[in-house]
């Protein structure tokens, strides 16, 4: 589990508006409908897995939850390709870390589906998986010590929401519970600077691993916002428009047309 898991469980990334009297408030996100869905299957999971772990405590902590795990040299030798994108759904069932990814989804993840919608969301956290899965698959080949070690949770897709959030909302004054206003960017930088420190120290292969999806949210954010500052233009090189149903026009077009149009 990577630190910004630990950290976001400690409720430090509630959004906080602050008044013209520079009083903070405390704004709790709407739950959106796709992160609440995602929480729901992350929590049955879990349960399912906790009641495996302990009717069957020789089976290990994962269980038959051990197929879909990403465990390096099993894709590097075998090609079991799925777990990149199934270890995600795994979470250790003797402890309730998944709360933390709950909080994350809740906390992180809605405000992103509320301003980008569910499959743009959806999307981020497949690269996320995809592409840290991909790296902790290239450091189990480079390190012995690395290739038997399991890499669960979404720590990988939270930390991509971390830095997609912070790009998003970098103006956006935050609060540790009033103990201390900051803006997103700033926020976000920290938990950016301790993620890394405690990949360093710790040495975990999901920790290193997630510092991939710190990146993958960064960049993400950068494509979208650079497309949408892309203006069409024709041949001529001048901007270019098109007409789209709605809005008003003239009396003479809407009763010859049939019906409102836009220039866009």
């Amino acid at each position: 589990m990577c630190f910004c898991d630990s950290l976001i469980r400690g409720a430090t990334l509630s959004s906080i508006d602050v008044s013209n009297e520079q009083d903070f408030q405390l704004a709790i996100p709407r739950f959106t409908r796709g992160m609440k869905y995602l929480s729901i299957t992350v929590a049955v999971l879990w349960l399912v897995q906790a009641l495996t772990y302990h009717l069957k405590p020789g089976s290990g902590s994962l269980g038959l939850f051990h197929w879909i795990a990403l465990i390096p040299w099993r894709v590097i030798e075998n090609y079991e390709l799925w777990r990149l994108v199934t270890y995600p759904f795994v979470e250790e069932p003797n402890s309730v870390g998944f709360l933390g990814m709950i909080l994350s989804f809740w906390w992180i993840g809605s405000p992103l589906e509320r301003s980008q919608g569910m499959k743009s969301v959806v999307l981020l956290s497949l690269l996320a998986a995809v592409f840290c899965g991909a790296v902790a698959v290239l450091l189990g080949r480079l390190s012995v010590t690395l290739t038997n070690q399991p890499m669960i949770g979404f720590g990988a897709v939270t930390a991509s929401y971390v830095t997609a959030w912070g790009m998003q909302y970098a103006e956006q004054p935050m609060s540790f519970f009033g103990a201390g206003s900051m803006k997103g960017k700033h926020l976000t930088l920290i938990i950016v600077g301790i993620s890394i420190f405690m990949a360093l120290v710790s040495r975990s292969l999901g920790a290193i691993a997630s510092l991939g999806g710190l990146a993958v949210g960064a960049a993400w954010t950068y494509i979208r916002r650079k497309d949408t500052l892309i203006i069409k233009r024709d041949a001529r090189g001048k901007p270019k428009f098109d007409v789209i149903s709605g809005g008003k026009d003239n009396a003479k077009q809407v009763k010859n047309a049939g019906k409102d149009t836009w220039l866009n």
